[in-house]
């Protein structure tokens, strides 16, 4: 499998096109430590960040935030940077400054085509090795919806780009208020001209904050999508656990949980990503695939976004389901591994090793 997969890898010629939607987010990235003299190690897991916090209830405390990063953020912004590496030409449509675009976004996103609707977000992420904390501002993109989408860019530019593609992907439903509309809105703009089983992903972020009645509709949306797109839904177990909750079903152990989501959701395919590897159910199929553990991670915040990118550049060359998902799997390894998203050759060079 790892040798056809680097074969189609070197024979790819970058002609594939995908138009990605609607976030954007600038993050800035922390490790935590406690301000005792004697203890000036950093907190290195999420269970000894929740035990000190809880050994504080009815007290008061402090912790230092050492910044270690800035960057461009967003599950769009991260997904697109990570394919644009691959030689992906990819077309951007979110919050990314206004009426101007960001200069993080400018420089970090400088190979793909930015259309801007609105003002980034903000996230601050507490990074441990065993996952993060994400604590994010959306005060700037809680107001944006598909009515103000379309009064700032043309919406024909928008749907000649979702059309005209290779492939397109929705992100982050559960964090932008408006996201119901704006998916809705752009069926209502694109929905017969998309191409026949045009692939579509969908990565709905943590819906813990959203209601059932709220992820009803968001499905009744991409319900109509489905009916034209082969659409795989990407999730992480916490945001899979989550959605399966809001909806009443069981969730069981991680391939279980794909396969009800499945059985509930009837998309092309659901993929679950894990810290070590993922899994999947489809039509007739499904099953694991592991991934290389990383013990000390470089960076974490993205790891999903890069995942969904190798998954995706899978998809566009065409591999089976399985290889496409170890592609995810090394895409988000060599990410963890080495804080940067890998260009093609740096990812062949990965899976040699790998």
């Amino acid at each position: 499998m790892k040798r056809a997969i680097i074969r189609a890898i070197n024979s790819f010629r970058g002609a594939k096109t995908v138009s990605v939607g609607f976030d954007g987010y600038i993050d800035r990235i922390f490790k935590v430590r406690q301000h005792a003299a004697s203890n000036r190690n950093y907190i290195e897991t999420m269970s000894q960040f929740g035990s000190y916090i809880v050994g504080k209830a009815g007290k008061s405390c402090s912790l230092e935030l050492q910044q270690v990063g800035e960057k461009i953020g967003g599950n769009m912004p991260n997904y697109a940077s990570a394919l644009s590496h691959l030689g992906i030409a990819v077309n951007c449509i979110g919050t990314l400054g206004w009426p101007h675009v960001h200069p993080l976004f400018q420089n970090g996103l400088s190979r793909c085509n930015l259309l801007s609707v609105g003002q980034p977000g903000k996230c601050d992420a507490l990074e441990f090795w065993d996952g993060k904390v994400m604590l994010t501002h959306n005060q700037n993109i809680d107001s944006l919806n598909f009515e103000t989408l379309a009064a700032r860019i043309d919406v024909r530019e928008v749907s000649a780009l979702f059309t005209g593609g290779d492939l397109i992907a929705f992100f982050n439903w559960s964090e932008m208020k408006g996201a119901t509309s704006i998916w809705s809105g752009l069926w209502g703009s694109i929905g017969e001209q998309l191409p026949k089983s045009l692939p579509m992903l969908v990565d709905f972020s943590d819906c813990s904050g959203r209601s059932p009645r709220e992820i009803r509709e968001i499905l009744q949306v991409l319900g109509r999508y489905q009916k034209a797109c082969s659409v795989c839904y990407s999730m992480n177990l916490n945001e899979a656990e989550q959605f399966a909750l809001k909806l009443g079903l069981s969730t069981g152990d991680p391939q279980e949980l794909a396969r009800t989501l499945y059985r509930q959701l009837q998309p092309e395919m659901v993929v679950i990503h894990l810290l070590n590897g993922c899994v999947y159910a489809a039509n007739e199929t499904q099953g694991y695939i592991p991934n290389k553990l990383i013990p000390n991670p470089m960076l974490l915040t993205g790891a999903g976004d890069n995942f969904n990118a190798g998954l995706s550049f899978g998809m566009m060359l065409g591999l089976p389901i399985e290889s496409a998902l170890l592609l995810g799997n090394a895409v988000s390894g060599y990410y963890i591994f080495h804080g940067q998203s890998p260009d093609r050759i740096q990812l062949a060079d990965w899976l040699e090793e790998y």
